[in-house]
């Protein structure tokens, strides 16, 4: 139902492209605008760096048209233009506290990332993780079990974790520096194998695959579309 329902979507949001009524009635959801949003950030769903991308692009921008599907947060949202303001240079005192914030958060950062990688060094010479954290006055997390989708640690982490060699006899461990300025070290003990899909998954697996070739098929369209103008009908 759900992939019927994203087709659905698509071919609406393609046929009637200067609105989102149509799509959000047959979705049974409203309308929602957001705030502000600029090409470097944003709040809510302006948070989302694909959710600019997509708006600033020349079609949702320029030509007023409705987005392909964006995945936010394991949901599917289309985006249009509602209102837009040409971008303007701000005074110093406008910007001075966004400045101080974004170099205290840089530096903060860089610090952490210099601290994090000692201890990494530390924890590959053989020093436990406990006497690790003990030393720098910080609490081991709980040792648990996380998938490619966890969303509890920082995504940076994740994919570090992912990428690290199997364990044998001893643990393995990492570290890598977060966007929010932190940096996490791990200690890899196990890998297990993840559960094979069954049929109906793999069968929802190809279904989303179609739809995001679809999609990219529209988009194909819509960059290679031309307007053609005949004079000669405009003067019958």
């Amino acid at each position: 139902e759900l992939t019927e329902l994203m087709s659905e979507l698509d071919e609406l949001v393609y046929d009637v492209d200067d609105s989102l009524a149509d799509a959000a009635a047959a979705a049974g959801v409203e309308i929602q605008q957001s705030d502000w949003i600029t090409r470097s950030g944003g709040t809510g769903i302006g948070s989302s760096a694909a959710v600019r991308d997509i708006a600033f692009s020349t079609e949702v921008l320029n030509d007023g048209l409705n987005s392909n599907a964006i995945e936010v947060d394991e949901k599917v949202v289309y985006v249009r233009l509602n209102e837009h303001r040409p971008a303007q240079l701000m005074t110093l005192d406008e910007v001075r506290p966004r400045i101080v914030n974004e170099l205290k958060t840089r530096l903060a950062g860089e610090k952490a990332t210099e601290i994090g990688t000692e201890q990494l060094t530390l924890l590959n010479n053989g020093n436990g993780i406990e006497e690790v954290a003990l030393a720098l006055d910080l609490e081991v997390s709980e040792e648990r079990s996380i998938q490619r989708s966890d969303r509890e640690l920082p995504a940076e982490a994740v994919t570090e974790i992912f990428a690290a060699d199997k364990p044998g006899d001893t643990p393995v461990h990492g570290g890598a520096s977060a966007s929010n300025g932190d940096y996490v070290l791990f200690e890899l003990n196990s890998v297990a194998a993840g559960d094979p899909l069954d049929d109906a998954q793999v069968e929802e697996l190809v279904r989303a695959v179609a739809n995001m070739e679809f999609a990219a098929y529209i988009a194909a369209l819509r960059e290679k579309a031309k307007v053609v103008t005949r004079p000669e009908l405009l003067s019958q």
